[in-house]
């Protein structure tokens, strides 16, 4: 199973990253602000957050990293999306 820490702040600069990470935790690949995966994943998860109910975004950062499962892939863009929605409806 792939791991998707997110990690939400209600302080600090408005952000939202998300790095990719080797199993071995040696390599990371942080995706750029203007990257299409990182906007399609950000938008999907605000979209999944408002159809639950209808309130403010965090105001801070949102930091997601995405370690590979066993088999060395990388969740999909909805599984990620769907974890940062769970969190920030926490």
């Amino acid at each position: 199973m792939s791991g998707i820490e997110v990690q939400v702040t209600d302080d600090g600069p408005a952000l939202f990253e998300v790095v990719y990470q080797t199993r071995s935790g040696r390599s990371t690949y942080e995706l750029e602000r203007d990257d299409e995966e990182l906007v399609e994943i950000r938008e999907l998860a605000f979209g999944l957050v408002l159809d639950q109910e209808v309130r403010p975004l965090p105001a801070g950062a949102i930091r997601v990293r995405v370690s590979e499962n066993d088999f060395g892939r990388l969740p999909q863009v909805e599984a990620i999306a769907g974890a940062v929605a769970r969190r920030i409806l926490l």
